[in-house]
């Protein structure tokens, strides 16, 4: 978000509108807050960068200014005054690339599922992509839950190595989880990739100058760990 963030206030500087930042937590009702900061700033549209679906439904109603939802679809919500960019995060989710590697036993940092769009949606994308392949995947041991941060994908990442001394790979729902749990690896005393292939999602910038990296060409920039391939890799 903070990359978004960062784009979004270059391009509003070029031009007649000054953007506000409004910060809130990650399990706030970004929504509701978006109600009452119209009525108090009353600007001229709001852009959301992510939230929640029933957060929408319950409320957006109230708002009558354009928006534009980013990162999550409103293409569901049919308001006349909201739009919508947005990776498709279903499709996106590379867990079967580490698949295809040959890794069976792949873990997950991710998001809230049950609140979380982007959480759910990747979680659903994970799913997809290890049915395929007639991978059963074991959410009560594999799943690990954070919030988008270098300090939770590093704890998430210190739990897994500790109860799960036999996974390989790990798929991580963002870069800053990826990062996070890239250190985890190194300080438990393993390597990346020789002991644990680790997937980010986002393409941050700040990947590219990780090592080793690549970045995947597709739906979306994943920043990859792989165990057998020939050129390096992130982390």
């Amino acid at each position: 978000f903070a990359a978004l963030v960062e784009r979004l206030q270059t391009v509003a500087t070029g031009g007649e509108y000054q953007l506000v930042v409004d910060y809130i937590g990650e399990l706030d009702n970004e929504v509701r807050r978006a109600v009452k900061r119209v009525r108090e700033v009353k600007p001229q549209g709001i852009l959301f960068l992510g939230g929640s679906s029933e957060d929408f439904i319950e409320s957006f109603a109230e708002i009558h200014i354009p928006a534009v939802l980013v990162t999550n679809s409103a293409a569901e919500f049919q308001f006349k005054n909201l739009s919508s960019v947005t990776t498709d995060d279903t499709a996106a989710a590379a867990v079967g690339y580490l698949a295809d590697m040959g890794h069976k036993k792949i873990a997950v940092i991710g998001g809230e599922r049950e609140y979380s769009d982007t959480g759910r949606l990747r979680y659903a994308g994970v799913l997809r992509a290890l049915t395929e392949r007639g991978i059963t995947f074991d959410a009560d041991r594999y799943y690990k839950t954070a919030h988008y941060s270098f300090d939770e994908g590093y704890t998430a990442m210190a739990e897994l190595l500790r109860e799960t001394s036999e996974i390989t790979a790990v798929f991580a729902m963002a870069d800053v989880m990826a990062i996070g749990a890239a250190r985890a690896v190194r300080d438990a005393g393993k390597s990346i990739p020789e002991d644990i292939s680790l997937i980010g999602f986002d393409g941050l910038p700040i990947c590219r100058y990780g090592l080793p990296h690549r970045i995947v060409k597709g739906h979306v920039r994943a920043h990859l760990c792989t165990r057998s391939a020939p050129w390096p890799h992130i982390f």
